[in-house]
Order: structure tokens, then sequence, then C-alpha cells
């Protein structure tokens, strides 16, 4: 299963916790505003009920590994944006 989000926080919590970065890619967003993309894949299993739980706000999980995931993909983010291709 592929999840596309432009919620960094969300982004990085499927990450730390099932997920593996497919993708990163600029899109046009609303008025033409420039997003993020975050593209994570994983077992459907796992990230449904990841998704679930981040939807209703009962996420539990390592708050270092959280932080290793937002600051790689702000990374990836920033690389993606200075060179977009």
């Amino acid at each position: 299963m592929t999840v596309e989000t432009t919620d960094l926080w969300r982004a990085a919590y499927l990450l730390a916790n099932a997920g593996t970065l497919k993708d990163v890619r600029i899109a046009a967003g609303p008025g033409g505003v420039r997003e993020t993309v975050f593209v994570v894949e994983g077992e459907k299993e796992d990230l449904d009920f990841l998704m679930g739980h981040y939807a209703d706000g009962n996420v539990v999980g390592n708050l270092a590994r959280q932080r290793r995931s937002v600051e790689y993909l702000q990374m990836k983010a920033r690389r993606r944006t200075e060179d977009p291709q």
C-alpha cells in the first residue's frame, strides 16, 4: 500500500513505525502554492492501523525515532526543493 501526504508529521509517524519512504516530490497546491508530497509505502494492514490511530489522535510511539524521521523527511524535502529535477 502507498500513502501520499503533505503532512510532515503523518509521514514521519508512518515512516517511524511501519513504512519506507518511496518518494518526495513537489506539487502545486491550492492557489498555486508549492507543497511537498511524501510517498510512504508499507503493508496495508500496518499503514491502515497507523492512519486510524493518527486520525483519532491516539498515536503511541518512540519519540526519538519520530524526531529522527521528521529530520530525515525535512532534509529530503529541502534537497528536493533545491533540485526539483
